[in-house]
């Protein structure tokens, strides 16, 4: 046989076939048209949530993410944006670090004046976690609990900005894990082999039991949001992701039914939940 779009004069005398990937290359521009059963695409659960500033622009994903306390919150103008729910977060143009570091200055002024500004202190950790600096911006979070123990906003961006400082960690753990494996084995190749070293093994299970108290922190934080206000679904939902990567499936799925069950439109608890489910 031969397909459609293959013009060899040579396989003329073959049976031709349907040639769907070039009708479906001609037919459509747009990659979000056509024929999307036949790509090959990674399944990852969706993204967790975060209360941040801007959105990446989605062609098909067009929903605008609401909750009640969020908009009291807005409705204060105490902040220089209003603060958006997304698991899609843009990426920073210069220009916007540029200006969240002006935006840094000018609370860190305003705190100077009013040590006690809880407002303050959570603008200034918004702006920090959209710079990426991590440390400081779990700094300001803490600073907020503290003055403000029932600021569900502030325990859950804190337990988002620790997860993904958790995650940059462990990616540059594994970059420097690599290079050290690629330096062991080019020295094996030098010298008779020798028994493993316990020194490793010890490092190994300090780097383990570290990554399971940090885990444990982001839970805390999700836990007292959850209790504080029952009916942030993206608490849940952020705590399921958050099992799914400790691979506690079941109690993942708890969370995402959890979400759903409070909002029944909440699609990617659903997506979430089938994956869970899946991996079990």
């Amino acid at each position: 046989t031969r397909e459609q779009s293959d013009t060899n004069i040579d396989k003329f005398n073959r049976l031709v076939v349907y040639d769907k990937e070039e009708e479906r290359k001609n037919k459509y521009q747009n990659e979000v048209r056509g024929r999307v059963q036949d790509k090959n695409v990674k399944v990852d659960l969706e993204p967790q949530f975060v209360l941040t500033y801007y959105i990446k622009v989605d062609p098909v994903k067009k929903i605008v993410y609401y909750d009640k306390m969020v908009e009291k919150f807005n409705e204060r103008s105490v902040l220089s944006r209003k603060l958006l729910l997304t698991n899609q977060e843009a990426a920073l143009t210069e220009d916007l670090i540029s200006e969240h570091f002006t935006s840094i200055n000018v609370y860190s002024e305003k705190i100077e004046k009013q040590p006690d500004n809880v407002d303050a202190y959570f603008g200034r950790a918004i702006d920090y976690m959209l710079v990426q600096d991590f440390v400081e911006a779990i700094k300001d979070y803490d600073k907020v609990i503290e003055l403000d123990p029932s600021f569900v906003m502030a325990y859950f961006n804190r337990a988002v900005v620790r997860y993904n400082q958790l995650v940059y960690n462990m990616s540059q753990s594994s970059q420097d894990e690599l290079a050290a494996m690629t330096m062991e084995l080019n020295a094996a190749k030098r010298r008779s082999p020798v028994a493993s070293n316990p020194v490793d093994a010890s490092s190994a299970a300090i780097k383990d039991n570290k990554r399971a108290y940090e885990h444990e922190m982001i839970v805390r934080d999700y836990d007292m949001a959850i209790k504080l206000n029952p009916d942030f679904v993206f608490a849940y939902f952020n705590r399921g992701n958050l099992r799914c990567a400790q691979k506690d499936f079941r109690a993942a799925i708890l969370d995402y039914t959890e979400a759903i069950r409070r909002d029944p439109d909440f699609a990617e608890a659903y997506f979430n939940r089938g994956l869970a489910h899946r991996s079990l």
